[in-house]
């Protein structure tokens, strides 16, 4: 059987509780065996502490544990506000352009057309060709309607116009119509 730990095996002896709602904190205030002021903050349901430091004065632990504080009510904003964006339809219409780029050792970019949008929240797209910028063999631009691929897949975008491409090759983004930069054809090899 695996050993679990708890919150409470993290909390000090002989401290104090502050629950701090608008930063979904909790902090833990005491004095250490060795007369100091310490202080142990958790954030969400988190088991170990964030934060857990001996100070010098009460006046540096209640700056650290402001500073904390601020960091968390900004995370906790944060989340809040991808939460509500989350269910925000996208703006994506029907043969809009998406791109992606991607590599290790170089750089590839690939295009994706929107064919069809089921619903508010799910748009379907195929891979499109591409083609190399005259006079220039770093930049590529997209060829809408000559499709790469013969099926569609169905896909999530989310509100900020970006699906998630399932083969490794990361995010997909609204094309914005400019060349994008790509490691040219034989290089390295």
């Amino acid at each position: 059987m695996a050993y679990k730990l708890t919150r409470e095996m993290f909390i000090p002896k002989n401290s104090t509780e502050e629950k701090v709602e608008d930063a979904n904190a909790v902090i833990y205030r005491y004095t250490a065996t060795n007369g100091k002021p310490g202080a142990a903050m958790f954030g969400g349901r988190r088991t170990k502490p964030d934060n857990h430091y001996y100070y010098g004065t009460e006046e540096a632990r209640e700056a650290s544990i402001e500073r904390y504080l601020d960091g968390q009510r900004a995370n906790h904003e944060y989340k809040q506000a991808k939460r509500a964006t989350k269910k925000n339809p996208n703006t994506l219409e029907l043969d809009a352009i998406l791109y992606t780029s991607w590599g290790y050792d170089q750089t590839n970019v690939d295009f994706y057309q929107v064919v069809d949008k089921p619903s508010a929240h799910f748009v379907v797209i195929r891979k499109i060709a591409s083609e190399t910028v005259p006079g220039d063999g770093n930049s590529v631009v997209a060829r809408p309607n000559v499709f790469i691929d013969d099926e569609g897949r169905r896909v999530k975008a989310n509100a900020d116009n970006t699906v998630r491409i399932s083969d490794g090759r990361g995010s997909a983004w609204e094309w914005d119509g400019q060349p994008k930069y790509e490691t040219p054809a034989g290089f390295g090899h």
